[in-house]
C-alpha cells in the first residue's frame, strides 16, 4: 500500500479510517487559524490528535499553503522515503476527484496526477475561451499568464511570475504557453522522482512557499510540481545551495 503524506486544513478525517495505507498527517490549523479563503472568520484550534487518536498527526505549517507541509515531509524523510509517497490534501475526495475515482487509482505504483477531468465544469468560462483545456490523457491544462497572482490573498515575495520561478530552479527551461499540472497538488510519486534531487532543492522550494498562509510561490510550486518531477532540465547552481530567507 502507497503511504499516505495529508496536507489538512480544517477538513473532516472520517475518511481515512476506510483505508488502511499507512499515513502522516500534517495539520495546519492545530493552533486555529482563519476561514479558509475567507479570512473574515477565525478558526479554534482543531484538536484532531484527540478526535483521531489512532491517526499518525503532526502539527503542520500555517504558512504555505499544503505545499510547505509535502516539502517538510520529503526533507525530513528524504533518506527513508516510502517506496511510493501520496501526497494529498484532507479534502482531496469530493473536492478534486470522486471517492470511485480515487479508489480505483489510490496504490497506484506508477506516477499518477489524482485528478479526474469528470470533476471539472465542461462549460466553465476558463474551458470555453481557451484559457484552460484538457490535455490527451484527461489532465488539466492552464494558460500560463500567472493570473492567480492578481488574487490580493497571494502575495509573492521571491518571484514575480511562474517564469521567474523556473528560470530560477533550472537553466534553459521552457516557458510554455499552457502549464499541466492536477489542481490542488494531489500527486502518487514514486520515491525515484523525488530524489532526481537533492535535499537542499526541497527546502528552498519550502522557503519559498512560507512567508504567508497562500503564498503566490505556493500557487507556482503546485503549478510546477508536474514539471519537476517529470522533466530532464539542469538544475541551476542557485538551487544546489540553500537560498536566504
Amino acid at each position: 500500500m502507497n503511504f499516505f503524506c495529508i496536507s489538512n486544513y480544517n477538513n473532516d478525517l472520517d475518511w481515512i479510517e476506510e483505508y488502511p495505507n499507512p499515513h502522516l498527517i500534517y495539520d495546519k490549523t492545530w493552533a486555529g487559524g482563519v476561514v479558509d479563503n475567507d479570512n473574515s472568520g477565525l478558526l479554534s484550534p482543531s484538536n484532531l490528535k484527540e478526535k483521531y487518536p489512532q491517526y499518525n498527526i503532526t502539527n503542520g505549517d500555517p504558512n504555505g499553503y499544503n505545499i510547505s507541509d509535502y516539502m517538510t515531509f520529503i526533507i525530513d524523510y528524504y533518506d527513508n522515503l516510502p517506496d511510493v509517497v501520496v501526497f494529498l490534501k484532507g479534502n482531496t475526495i469530493g473536492r478534486h476527484v470522486s471517492k470511485e475515482y480515487f479508489d480505483k487509482v489510490i496504490n497506484n505504483k506508477c506516477f499518477t496526477c489524482l485528478e479526474d477531468w469528470k470533476e471539472h465544469d465542461a462549460t466553465q468560462a476558463a474551458l470555453q475561451n481557451g484559457y484552460a483545456m484538457f490535455s490527451c490523457e484527461g489532465g488539466w491544462m492552464e494558460t500560463n499568464d500567472s493570473w492567480y497572482l492578481n488574487h490580493p490573498k497571494h502575495p509573492t515575495k521571491y518571484f514575480k511570475n511562474y517564469n521567474d520561478f523556473i528560470d530560477f530552479c533550472f537553466v534553459d527551461a521552457v516557458h510554455p504557453r499552457y502549464i499541466r499540472f492536477p489542481p490542488g497538488a494531489n500527486f502518487i510519486v514514486p520515491k525515484e522522482y523525488i530524489l532526481k534531487y537533492d535535499k537542499v532543492f526541497y527546502e528552498n522550494l519550502r522557503t519559498f512557499t512560507r512567508h504567508t498562509r497562500v503564498s503566490g510561490e505556493g500557487q507556482m510550486i503546485e503549478r510546477a510540481l508536474y514539471t519537476i518531477w517529470l522533466c530532464n532540465y539542469t538544475v541551476s547552481e542557485r538551487m544546489k545551495k540553500r537560498v536566504s530567507n
